[in-house]
């Protein structure tokens, strides 16, 4: 009896530690809402080639779906028709799933041809569905020299803690098919098709919507990812866009809007994913060589918040090392206090308010602060590309009624 009652100890230890594994991206909270959000690097993670002792490059990074049970990042490739498994922390790669092992995944319907190798040609959409355990992937059409098919794959584990392997596919008929975004909640499925959310259902193969429109969009979506807790959608689109969203809903959150990633180093953001309150964004640009570290690259991102803009009144603060003298004071101009920034002396001090307008003090640039009194020497148009990189078109004069984004660095 002693030996029966170890073994269902033993057990139920193991399934509780599967659980909370499994359950660990959704323990913590919301990312907060303040008012001037900023995006700090955190770090990046190489795919040119990997890190470690395989070095199998990205083609091209165009999804990520995120692991929890085995805290490991899945990147899909359109380019080479593979998805990588990588460590989540080291960036070491794990797992490969070549296009010759896509060819012999099995149809969902007994009896279904196998897959083929006209079904992968443009593997970009990753969502991971942690109520369940499998994660999906979008292939969609692709390629008028070689067209393939819009096609949906489901991942299984083959064994507990093994990594999520494909299983079976569907092969997409409806209409809308092209996803380049996807992300689960709740275990329900989301898609993107251009400005738009879709729900797609594995089992039935079906296509129910749209659920919402986004028209405020100013590119198609690329990537999708929920928080933590539900609450929030992140959103990249074609025009380096990064967008918070509230869920239900769907609505912009004020303040969350960053019209390009490029001050951070992304300049194609492809896929978005919440991992431990942090955003990784998948970078598919292909303007770098191939040998260029920095060519498909997957960033981390973390949000802060800045203080708002100083005063525009000072008090001036002057310490002198001459004998104690009658001090004359006059009320500040602000409430704020001031420090002096000279090196103290050995000599006694006293601080003196003098009467005397206070000096102009520059500071530095604050979003959302407007420059007085000074003249820029050159604007830069950076609604494409900035230009000092020399990687793309951006400079000129702005036509009448044009806008533009400057960045200030």
């Amino acid at each position: 009896m002693q030996r029966w009652r170890n073994i269902l100890i033993l057990l139920a230890m193991t399934v509780s530690g599967v659980v909370a594994v499994g359950t660990a991206r959704h323990a913590s909270a919301s990312i907060p809402i303040v008012a001037d959000p900023q995006l700090v690097s955190v770090r990046r993670l190489s795919t040119n080639p990997f890190p470690g002792p395989q070095t199998t490059p990205v083609g091209d990074a165009e999804g990520l779906a995120y692991d929890p049970v085995r805290h490991t990042l899945w990147v899909a490739d359109d380019a080479l028709g593979q998805v990588f498994e990588i460590d989540y922390t080291t960036g070491h790669l794990f797992t490969v799933v070549s296009a010759a092992q896509f060819a012999q995944v099995p149809s969902l319907t007994p009896g279904g041809p196998l897959a083929g190798s006209d079904r992968i040609g443009d593997n970009e959409g990753l969502a991971y569905d942690d109520e369940s355990d499998v994660m999906y992937l979008f292939s969609g059409p692709c390629c008028s020299v070689h067209p393939h098919l819009p096609t949906a794959y489901r991942f299984k584990r083959k064994v507990a803690g093994g990594p999520l392997l494909p299983e079976s596919y569907q092969p997409i008929v409806d209409p809308v098919h092209d996803f380049s975004g996807a992300a689960v909640l709740n275990g329900t499925v989301y898609v993107s098709g251009s400005k738009a959310l879709y729900t797609y259902d594995y089992s039935s193969d079906t296509v129910s919507g749209p659920v919402a429109s986004l028209p405020f969009l100013s590119g198609t979506v690329t990537g999708l990812g929920f928080s933590a807790d539900g609450k929030d959608l992140w959103v990249t689109n074609t025009n380096q866009d990064l967008h918070r969203l509230k869920v239900p809903g769907f609505t912009l959150i004020p303040g969350y809007l960053w019209g390009s990633l490029r001050p951070w180093g992304i300049r194609d953001g492809r896929a978005v994913e919440v991992i431990d309150d942090q955003l990784v964004i998948a970078d598919g640009y292909d303007g770098f060589g191939s040998s260029n570290p920095l060519r498909h690259s997957i960033y981390v991102l973390s949000l802060g918040s800045q203080p708002p803009p100083p005063t525009t009144t000072t008090t001036a603060v002057v310490t002198t090392t001459t004998q104690p003298t009658t001090t004359t004071t006059k009320p500040p101009t602000t409430t704020k206090p001031t420090t002096t920034t000279q090196p103290a002396t050995t000599q006694p001090t006293t601080t003196t308010t003098t009467t005397a307008p206070a000096p102009t003090v520059p500071t530095p640039p604050v979003s959302g602060a407007a420059f007085v009194g000074v003249t820029p020497a050159r604007l830069m148009d950076t609604r494409d590309a900035p230009t000092i990189d020399g990687l793309a078109q951006g400079s000129g004069p702005l036509g009448g009624g044009a806008r533009a984004r400057l960045h200030v660095l």
